[in-house]
């Protein structure tokens, strides 16, 4: 009897062990499949996005490489148009003051007011090194528009007479002067309007280059004029105790000199 008690207990505690690891196992198995159905919904994920990104990439290459061609064919014709225009504009004006020259600064030049108030400056400079100058309009020897550059500062300061209009350029607003490097300064006068703009490198028809800013101001006051002065100044070097300076300093100022090298006035706006 105690042999079949013996026997019966080793019997049913091989079942149990034989139970345990089957539930092992089979929750082994389970926490595997679901393992591999979160896996197999990440690299469905993961695919759907690679796909998304990828159809993006190649969306976004298209239209770069459209953007592109449309840029190589699209600006120069653009440009083209563009400086054309300016061109016939400045073969139609009359120019009531046409002057091409390399002078030292100062310059002052005077011309009779048109019919009408509306004329266009362009003036062309070039400095060995980069000094301080000044470009003045003036109606019936009154000062109406003024542009002053200051190198030390790092600003240019448009204004008019009464400065009730004052815009500054400092900062990255500054323009990049270069020494040795001609710019051009158009300065338009539109009855009580003034525009200026600066242009860092020459107007070439073959070459786009960005339009420089546009600044302007409006006074509201009107006034008929008889006459319209241009002058521009640099400024002064300083005053010399002896002759012998005197004569230093008018080789300096001579080796530093802002030269004017065209100024054109046009009867007429131009559209630049």
């Amino acid at each position: 009897m105690k042999l079949f008690v013996l026997a019966f207990l080793l019997a049913f505690g091989a079942v149990a062990k034989a139970d345990g690891v089957a539930s092992s196992i089979e929750s082994l198995i389970s926490s595997m499949k679901d393992s591999f159905t979160g896996l197999s919904a990440k690299r469905d994920l993961w695919y759907e996005n690679y796909s998304t990104m990828t159809k993006l990439t190649q969306s976004d290459t298209l239209q770069l490489e459209e953007l592109l061609l449309v840029s190589k064919m699209a600006i120069p014709m653009i440009w083209s148009l563009y400086t054309s225009q300016v061109q016939g504009q400045k073969a139609y004006l009359n120019r009531l003051v046409d002057e091409k020259l390399a002078q030292s600064l100062p310059y002052d030049t005077e011309f009779l007011a048109p019919l009408f108030p509306y004329f266009h400056v362009e003036a062309t400079l070039s400095m060995d090194e980069l000094e301080d100058f000044q470009v003045e309009v003036l109606r019936d020897g009154d000062v109406i528009y003024s542009l002053g550059v200051d190198f030390d500062e790092k600003r240019v300061v448009l204004g008019e007479a009464h400065e009730q209009n004052r815009i500054i350029l400092e900062g990255d607003d500054f323009p990049p002067f270069q020494a040795s490097h001609p710019f051009t300064i158009n300065v338009q006068i539109a009855d009580d309007c003034a525009f200026t703009s600066l242009w860092m490198v020459k107007m070439d028809i073959d070459n786009p280059v960005p339009l420089p800013t546009k600044h302007h101001w409006c006074t509201q006051d009107y006034h008929q004029a008889s006459t319209f002065s241009i002058r521009l100044n640099q400024d002064d070097q300083g005053t010399s105790d002896s002759a012998e300076d005197d004569q230093d300093n008018l080789v300096d100022e001579e080796s530093q000199a802002i030269q004017l090298l065209d100024l054109t006035v046009y009867e007429g706006v131009l559209i630049q």
